[in-house]
């Protein structure tokens, strides 16, 4: 690579990364790898193939059901606590309501114990 970046000059040479065939890693259902004596390989026949897709289908299809049924459970629980904090909300603005009432009374008792008394000094 020659040339400038950014007013820099560049002039190097970067290897590119070896890249190996996918048939080294990828094998088709029916075929063995090469390495691998194929007498050591057994390839399921086709209603074996047909029993291990339906287990593994069953066993996807009973953890779906079962990631459901817990999402449910969450669900209902994330109601609950909500109920919960309503309840609380409203047994507290209860009690606000009422303090703040005896807090009335007890300023109003005060002011009519004041007046009666200075009244009652008056006379």
């Amino acid at each position: 690579m020659n040339g400038t970046i950014d007013g820099q000059s560049v002039n190097a040479v970067f290897p590119l990364d070896e890249v190996e065939n996918k048939d080294a890693y990828y094998q088709p259902l029916g075929s063995t790898p090469s390495s691998i004596p194929s007498s050591s390989v057994t390839v399921p026949s086709g209603s074996e193939q047909n029993n291990v897709s339906s287990q593994v289908i069953n066993q996807l299809s009973a953890e779906i059901t079962k990631a459901a049924s817990d999402a449910n459970i969450a669900t209902q629980s994330y109601a609950n606590v909500a109920k919960s904090f309503d309840e609380v909300k409203n047994i507290t603005d209860t009690l606000f309501m009422i303090s703040i009432t005896g807090i009335g009374i007890g300023v109003a008792g005060i002011v009519i114990a004041v007046v009666a008394l200075t009244r009652k000094n008056q006379t």
